[in-house]
């Protein structure tokens, strides 16, 4: 498919919600024009590429009011505006814009974890120091039962382990970069198309009892809804650790809390089912848990990425040329 723009226009144009500063798009080539459209007003637009805001509900109110050959998104995760994609329109998403804060995350997540400092800074929070005594009973808690080293155990390492790593496009490719070099002992790929390399999505009931850090940043299909239920869960060994950087919906919620109950395992999460989490959710008081909002990609590179990765795009489109990303098929 080679690139036109809409009938009765000869330059390229894209829209832009006005709350973008101006400074994030000069990554985009000056000869196209930018229309700006407001998220909460009734304005329609005729453009050659939108990009929509990124939270669903305001996608819903904008999408509709502009006509146009492309959406492009800004997340790697399209399980929300697509069912708004008008027919004929092309959606593409920002795969690669959200890698480095999201690994970071990640590997944050279970650095911090595995030193326990959850735990110390309970511990500060009560004002004790050392806290050998309190750590034993935490450990006995974890693993089921006491250690029998020879010498206090005030916190793991990441040194040894297996992780297994759910979802190996570019962000688990990010997540494994930065996590050798703490030299795991092994880390294992799982995707849904079998590869050198990288075990299919079939293979992952057999290799979670293998894993001490599982780390899942899939997409949300239909096939991985609830991808991570009770059976899954209980294979896991007791004392693993959990982290969830892909969509909520992708763990069933009530087994986890019910494994995360039990000290079956630890979890860290940034994303829930359901999503912002109301008051009174038995995950804000589930132990072992390490919790933050949906953050994972919002640091202040994001609108760079973005728009030098919408930038790209456009200049894709003022070649002749297919855009990049293009969504296709399930995902």
């Amino acid at each position: 498919m080679t690139h036109s723009t809409l009938p009765g226009r000869a330059a390229l144009r894209v829209a832009i919600s006005e709350a973008i500063d101006q400074h994030s798009l000069r990554h985009l080539p000056q000869s196209v024009e930018v229309v700006r459209y407001s998220i909460a007003g009734d304005d329609t637009h005729e453009v050659d590429m939108l990009v929509p805001p990124g939270f669903g509900k305001q996608a819903a109110d904008v999408i509709p009011r502009i006509r146009t050959r492309y959406i492009q998104t800004v997340s790697a995760g399209v399980e929300t505006v697509r069912p708004m994609v008008p027919e004929g329109v092309v959606l593409c998403n920002a795969q690669g814009v959200h890698n480095a804060s999201t690994a970071e995350w990640a590997v944050t997540a279970i650095l911090a974890s595995l030193k326990w400092i959850p735990f110390y800074d309970e511990l500060r929070r009560e004002g004790v120091w050392g806290g050998r005594a309190q750590a034993d009973a935490y450990w006995t808690e974890t693993y089921g039962s006491a250690h029998s080293a020879g010498a206090p155990i005030l916190l793991e390492e990441l040194a040894e382990k297996t992780v297994l790593i759910v979802g190996y496009g570019s962000i688990g490719k990010a997540i494994e970069a930065r996590l050798a070099p703490f030299e795991p002992g092994r880390i294992v790929r799982l995707a849904r198309t079998r590869r050198e390399g990288v075990h299919g999505v079939d293979e992952l009931n057999a290799l979670l009892p293998e894993a001490d850090i599982v780390v899942l940043i899939m997409p949300l299909t239909p096939d991985t809804h609830h991808m991570i239920g009770r059976e899954q869960l209980a294979r896991m060994r007791r004392g693993a650790f959990l982290v969830n950087a892909a969509r909520g919906a992708v763990v069933d919620t009530d087994a986890l809390v019910e494994a995360l109950e039990a000290h079956h395992i630890r979890a860290a999460l940034d994303v829930t089912e359901p999503e912002p989490l109301p008051a009174g959710h038995p995950l804000w008081k589930a132990p072992g848990l390490l919790l933050t909002p949906h953050i994972a990609g919002s640091s202040p590179l994001f609108l760079d990425r973005v728009f030098r990765f919408v930038g790209q795009q456009l200049q894709h489109l003022l070649n002749g040329e297919q855009p990049e990303n293009i969504i296709t098929g399930e995902y």
